[in-house]
Parts: structure tokens; sequence; C-alpha cells
């Protein structure tokens, strides 16, 4: 079962890897030098209403790395990194396969960006105690964190400079289940004001 549309699709990974990779040879062909890559539905709409074109979209499903390389050899000169939290913190971690049953550090990422903004202790053994990121939302606010979303996001958008061997400019947003923007990095707005989209984030 691929992504919040509950398809099942019956085929290989590496066949369905396959079937990803036609649309960056789409979108390269109507001219588009960055992309957005975004691992399913809810990131597509998302794009949209950011008024991002559709055409510069691409779905990953929980292959990240995969494209992210076919991107690279393709010569893609920029990417933007658009999902939910609890997908795109694991690409933080160095995970580029998000499916749970590969591998599954959200909170152990989580807890360790916290730490490196202060946070105590009893915070960190809280985070440690979250079944979902979503959860992780309010305690953030609550203990004035919210800026560890940033830190998240930046932390992926090396580890995709890593995995492209700096071939490619790559920022990351990430956004909450209601869709609110909850974490970027400046490698992300730069990227956005390219692609003309609507949003002013500082």
């Amino acid at each position: 079962i691929i992504g919040t549309s509950g398809i099942v699709r019956p085929m290989s990974e590496n066949a369905y890897v396959d079937s990803l990779l036609p649309q960056i040879s789409q979108a390269i062909a109507l001219g588009h030098k960055i992309l957005v890559l975004t691992p399913g539905g809810m990131g597509a709409k998302k794009a949209a209403e950011l008024g991002i074109t559709e055409d510069a979209v691409i779905l990953t499903s929980n292959f990240i790395g995969e494209l992210l390389q076919e991107c690279a050899l393709r010569q893609v000169e920029g990417i933007l990194l658009l999902g939910h939290i609890g997908k795109l913190i694991k690409v933080a971690g160095g995970i580029f396969n998000t499916h749970s049953h590969i591998a599954d550090a959200r909170r152990e990422i989580l807890a360790a960006h916290a730490a490196m903004l202060g946070a105590p202790p009893d915070l960190i053994k809280e985070i440690m105690t979250l079944n979902t990121m979503e959860a992780s939302l309010n305690l953030m606010k609550s203990c004035q964190m919210e800026q560890v979303y940033h830190s998240i996001a930046a932390a992926a958008s090396r580890r995709c400079h890593d995995i492209v061997e700096d071939k490619i400019k790559t920022g990351t947003v990430m956004y909450a289940l209601d869709g609110h923007i909850i974490g970027y990095d400046t490698e992300a707005l730069e990227l956005g004001r390219m692609l003309k989209w609507k949003i002013k984030l500082k």
C-alpha cells in the first residue's frame, strides 16, 4: 500500500521505482530545472496550494533516495523536498527509504535536534515517549522549541547534498497534517522564490 491513498500496487520495489522515474524525464522535457520531490498526494496538493506548477512536482513514494540520485544523473539544478514531518524527519537521519519496515528513528532524530538546541533531559525523555510526530507539535510549542523543525529541515537538506555529492542545490520544507508549514531552511526559501511559490516565509 503506497501513501495515504490506500491503493495497493502489486509490483516489486525495483519495478515501482522504475515506474516513478519517467516523471523526471517529463519535467525536464517541459523545461523545468528545479523540481519538487514529495512522497505522495498530500505533498502534491500542498505544492499546488503554494502555486507550484504540477509539471515540476515528482512523486517519490518512499523512495526519496533513488529519485534524488536520478535527478543528479539527469543534471537537475535544484530540488525542493516537500513533505510531512513524519516522512522527512527520516531523511534528516540519513534514511532515504522512508517505509517503516526499513527504519524508524523519528523520535531519536527529534530528540537529538532538541538536545542540540538546549532541551533539558526531561523534555528529551518526553520526546522519546511520543507515538507520532504530530504529537510533538504541541509539546515543542509549549516549550518554545519550535525552531527544532528548522534544524531538522536543514539536516535533511544536508543529507540530500551528501547523497548527490553536492551536485544539486537542495532545500527542505516540512508541514503538519493540517497543512501548515513547520520547518524549512534557507535553501528552501531560495528555491521557493525561483519556483515562484505563493507564500512568504522569513
